[in-house]
């Protein structure tokens, strides 16, 4: 079994481009929030909020014509974030294909590289806009229905816009578990480099909502997104006064994961550790957990095990921490009954928000982070706790041996990774 760390990272998100931005914006406690639009309202009274992801301008970032004529940025921006993870991981490469934009990494074997990389909807903005122009055609309006519209809604475009760019041709994976992608994306990196099927990964996920609204109105019907509040106290998992998720308009995030012997060939700079990978599944309902929350304190249980380590060696825990009323509840009890009151627990999306996909791809990258500065991020508008657990209400110091990342998601899907502070003298 090959052991597995973690040497890139690259992300895109309501804070800017870049991890190490996405990084400091957490550490300063700053949260990107505003008023939905107009134009996702179903009445003109109505009240929501939301966290932006303003389009980015994607012919001045080296995009190829035939990339912005086929690609949603769902793509673009997980591509965006590839180019920052391989610069991240010194992964050099020089551009082979002009038409495809593709590249050539240097003094890699690429069929020993896979890409692991997924996303909840894809390009669903183009199929709304190809729906709303096919309504107005049948009216006898004149619209446009776009060729690759079909192409840009196929989950699996993800995965294929990276294998594309990197010039691949074996070991594409591509993955739709809804919130739990990114973790479960990244399990399946972890897994196929620990069992010897390649020994290098770039793996991610990616959410990109410009569809009118359309998935925010979804998500309001199923009353999981907060409704009220102001903008100070709106966003708060794992507190009395929670009421739903802040929704995202979208994120991407892009790791890259190497064996231990191949990042110690190329002398590359180690963020971390991956020591375990496990999921489970509630097979109880499509839009809420298993109350008991049986499954997934088995699936923590059964990774601390493979890790072989007890759960008072966790220094901390990366929650889901939606901010749902069932999610915070179950999950909170959870780790109550496994950990006690001593883990420092916190919740990215308080501050971030609910993106979905992409959301275990990042919250993999913060937890890293935290473990390489010792830093913890707070747990954003937590006034009054669910539970007498350690949140961290402050940015906080804690030298962290041990880390957990959890994700759970519509349909039951639940997973987790386990990390661990990547040490040179214990090789």
């Amino acid at each position: 079994m090959q052991r597995v760390v973690v040497t890139g990272t690259g992300a895109v998100t309501s804070y800017g481009l870049g991890s190490e931005l996405l990084w400091q914006e957490l550490l300063d406690g700053k949260s990107i929030i505003e008023p939905i639009p107009d134009t996702w309202k179903l009445k003109p009274e109505d009240k929501g909020f939301y966290a932006p992801l303003p389009r980015l301008d994607y012919k001045s970032l080296d995009f190829s014509k035939m990339e912005l004529t086929q690609y949603e940025p769902v793509n673009l921006n997980l591509l965006v974030a590839l180019n920052e993870a391989l610069e991240n991981a010194n992964l050099t490469y020089n551009l082979v294909n002009n038409k495809l934009n593709s590249y050539a990494l240097h003094n890699i074997n690429v069929d020993r590289l896979g890409v692991f990389a997924g996303t909840g909807t894809g390009g669903v903005g183009s199929l709304t806009k190809n729906t709303l122009n096919i309504n107005h055609i049948q009216r006898g309006e004149q619209r446009r229905l776009d060729p690759f519209g079909i192409a840009k809604a196929m989950p699996n475009n993800v995965a294929a816009s990276v294998g594309i760019k990197l010039g691949l041709h074996k070991h594409i994976n591509s993955y739709a578990y809804a919130c739990a992608t990114g973790t479960i994306s990244m399990g399946k990196a972890y897994e196929s480099i620990r069992n010897g099927l390649v020994d290098v990964a770039v793996t991610g996920s990616s959410e990109y909502f410009d569809e009118e609204g359309v998935t925010y109105t979804g998500f309001l019907k199923a009353k999981t997104i907060i409704t009220k509040g102001n903008h100070e106290t709106v966003n708060c998992p794992f507190d009395e006064n929670r009421n739903g998720f802040l929704f995202s308009k979208g994120a991407s995030a892009v790791l890259v994961l190497e064996s231990l012997e191949h990042a110690q060939k190329r002398n590359a700079n180690i963020l971390a550790e991956i020591v375990g990978f496990e999921e489970s599944f509630d097979g109880y309902n499509m839009v809420s957990g298993d109350p008991s929350g049986l499954y997934i304190e088995q699936m923590i249980e059964n990774l601390l095990q493979e890790a072989k380590i007890e759960a008072k060696d966790v220094d901390y825990i990366n929650a889901h921490g939606t901010g749902t009323l069932k999610n915070d509840e179950v999950e909170a009890e959870i780790f109550e009954r496994l950990f006690g009151d001593k883990v420092a627990i916190n919740s990215t999306k308080s501050l971030l928000g609910h993106t979905i996909a992409a959301s275990g791809s990042i919250e993999a990258i913060v937890t890293m982070l935290s473990m390489r500065d010792k830093k913890i991020h707070k747990n954003n508008g937590l006034i009054n706790p669910i539970k007498n657990l350690n949140f961290v209400r402050e940015t906080t110091d804690v030298s962290i041996e041990y880390a957990l990342s959890t994700s759970y998601a519509f349909g039951g899907h639940n997973a987790a990774l386990l990390f661990k502070r990547y040490k040179e003298d214990t090789i």
